[in-house]
């Protein structure tokens, strides 16, 4: 048994019904296509820390990063989804079921085309 505290029921306090656009990609005829996939889950979104940006390198640092806590469990690392207008690409995913903690956190990055 994990001496670590399982802080699913905290963090899902702290969560709200989120719906964002999963954007799905695949390779037809050569060339890749998006389509936008409806998703709803609980999350929340959270700036990255001073100290989170301070360790991204330096070009990076000034970019819109963000940490996705949530109970949803289908992006993949590069997927793209659209919240409240603005498009982010994951960059790390993380599950903290492992530790006992029963919650997804993805650290993005406003996708810019």
């Amino acid at each position: 048994m994990s001496n670590v505290p399982n802080v699913a029921d905290v963090v899902e306090g702290w969560l709200s019904y989120m719906k964002a656009k999963k954007i799905a990609k695949q390779v037809i005829n050569g060339d890749v296509e998006e389509t936008e996939v409806p998703v709803n889950f609980q999350g929340m979104i959270q700036v990255l820390s001073p100290y989170e940006l301070s360790i991204k390198p330096e070009g990076e640092r000034s970019w819109n990063w963000i940490n996705m806590f949530c109970d949803y469990a289908n992006f993949k690392v590069d997927d793209k989804f659209i919240y409240n207008d603005t498009t982010y690409r994951v960059m790390k995913k993380h599950f903290w079921q492992d530790l006992g903690y029963g919650y997804y956190q993805y650290e993005c990055i406003r996708d810019y085309e």
